[in-house]
């Protein structure tokens, strides 16, 4: 792998960037919990900063946590250890993540530069298209696996690139340690080994290919075998209440019937996330068969040429992701950004030098189609700089509903007892905020939830809920606003069926001034 080479234009350039996205992201920066999500990982670290091992320890009996891999909250346990007063180490965290944020878009600039030849104009765009993007901006402002998932298979790649170049042992060994952490983020990081396994193969490299999958198919099965281990855990929880604590690969079927109602949404959503790298509003068709039509044109002159392992990754990782029973997986499509828009950049590249090269020299052709190339570039970055006024500050936009939901956690805490243990929508917050232990209320299935109709399904049977949670010793149901979605309109149906079993099955203890916060007290329950 060559050192990296270009002007100190494009490195001030690229430090720019940096600065930009930097200063983005210090404005977004959030001290409040902003999804479900965050609270699921904050629990985990929590648990780890204090030696208790990988545990859901908001539920009751802090049961194995067998949702998402454990390197996530590992990272942000660091910072719970160092700093272990909540919530003020948030920001901390917060900061954790954006520095992976811009480690990736280094190394991706690295990569673009080094394994993909492009030239300051390419590599500077698709970096800054990147950075810019809102699906970026906002998960570098949240505690979640995306960036690290992201930042660990770009430097697997780009070791790989040096292991490529260099033919030692040394950089393919850390391309299968960044490749098994990444792995050890998320599930889909499989597909990262699958694309390094095939490369070898490729170049009939078997000992390294044997070596890789032993490595990535000994960790994914280890996790796995955790999985499967700690569903013991939740085998008296009713199912709409474990969907909850269990891994989504538990909801993956490959009927007909499934196939049919989740193909459609998930490509749609895959087509629209690439096309948001570029265009910052709703794409329309058209955008988005624009720049699918650049990604293909340039995905066939690369694979012309050779195939790199980042073309693989591509591959195996858009062959996963349409199979992946949860809709909202564009921002996966944010490992892989930099190859896909790579091939869109270049193939607008040599379209337009095609252009030139039809009455200009091929030197004066070239020239010509990096000034236009950069043209269009600008024209789209202006358009994303306009339209950062719709990239909402969930800060600002939140701030009185954060403020009521304080103020119904400082009630709890002052007004129940320690072993008191919550039902409701955010119980990872309940329990980071209040020391209680709380349950989720039922999820339904995603299948019903996200591929079947506009609306959620009805609520199950409030009488068989509220007894399983006089079993559990739950004596509270918190009703909050703070987090939507489909599951808001399931979880509200679900608490009216609790409230519909008797005149007295609910009794409310606790009101916000506008009535979206609220505590009801189970009745003939014991804490």
């Amino acid at each position: 792998m060559k050192p990296v080479r270009c002007s100190r234009a494009a490195w001030l350039a690229f430090g720019g960037l940096l600065l930009v996205v930097v200063l983005i992201a210090l404005v977004q920066l959030n001290p409040e919990l902003q999804d479900y999500d965050e609270g699921v990982y904050l629990v985990a670290a929590k648990s780890l900063a204090l030696g208790h091992g990988y545990l859901q320890e908001s539920l009751p009996g802090a049961p194995p946590h067998a949702v998402y891999p454990p390197l996530t909250s590992s990272l942000l346990a660091l910072v719970w250890k160092c700093c272990p007063v909540f919530p003020q180490n948030l920001l901390l965290m917060r900061l954790l993540i954006l520095v992976c944020g811009l480690l990736f878009l280094t190394l991706s600039w690295i990569y673009l530069k080094t394994a993909h030849r492009c030239d300051d104009v390419s590599a500077i765009g698709i970096i800054t298209l990147i950075g810019l993007s809102p699906l970026f901006l906002v998960q570098v402002n949240l505690l979640t696996s995306d960036i690290p998932f992201a930042l660990f298979s770009m430097a697997s790649v780009v070791w790989y690139a040096r292991f490529l170049s260099s033919e030692k042992a040394q950089p393919l060994r850390m391309s299968i340690a960044w490749a098994v952490l990444a792995l050890l983020t998320r599930t889909v990081g499989i597909a990262l080994i699958a694309a390094l396994v095939l490369h070898l193969l490729l170049r009939r490299r078997i000992r390294p290919a044997v070596l890789v999958l032993l490595c990535g198919e000994g960790v994914f099965f280890l996790w796995q075998w955790w999985v499967r281990a700690s569903d013991a855990w939740y085998q008296h929880y009713p199912e709409p209440i474990a969907l909850n604590y269990q891994s989504y690969a538990m909801h993956l079927r490959f009927s007909l019937a499934a196939l049919k109602a989740m193909l459609p949404v998930n490509l749609t959503r895959l087509v629209k996330g690439l096309t948001g790298f570029v265009f910052p509003w709703d794409p329309n068709a058209a955008h988005r068969l624009l720049i699918w039509s650049l990604t293909a044109f340039g995905v066939a002159r690369s694979l012309r040429r050779q195939v790199r392992v980042s073309d693989l990754y591509c591959v195996t990782m858009l062959a996963i992701l349409p199979f992946w029973p949860w809709p909202a997986n564009a921002r996966f499509l944010l490992a892989i950004s930099p190859f896909l828009l790579v091939y869109s950049v270049k193939g607008l590249q040599r379209i337009l030098f095609k252009t030139f090269r039809s009455f200009r020299p091929p030197a004066r052709a070239w020239h010509l189609s990096q000034l236009a190339l950069a043209g269009v570039l600008l024209i789209v970055l202006s358009v994303r700089l306009v339209s950062f006024q719709t990239i909402s500050i969930r800060r600002n936009h939140f701030t009185p509903l954060y403020v009521e939901f304080h103020r119904m956690m400082e009630w709890v805490t002052t007004h129940t007892s320690q072993h008191a243990i919550l039902v409701g929508d955010f119980d990872p917050a309940y329990y980071l905020f209040t020391g209680r232990h709380a349950i989720r209320l039922a999820f339904p299935d995603p299948f019903i939830l996200w591929y079947h109709g506009p609306t959620a399904p009805r609520a199950p049977n409030g009488q068989a809920f509220l007894s399983w949670f006089r079993t559990m010793h739950a004596c509270y149901v918190v009703e909050d606003r703070l987090m939507g979605g489909k599951e808001k309109i399931y979880d509200h149906d679900l608490i009216q069926a609790l409230k519909d079993v008797s005149q007295d099955a609910l009794t409310p203890v606790y009101t916000g001034q506008d009535r979206a916060f609220a505590v009801y007290r189970i009745a003939d329950c014991h804490d």
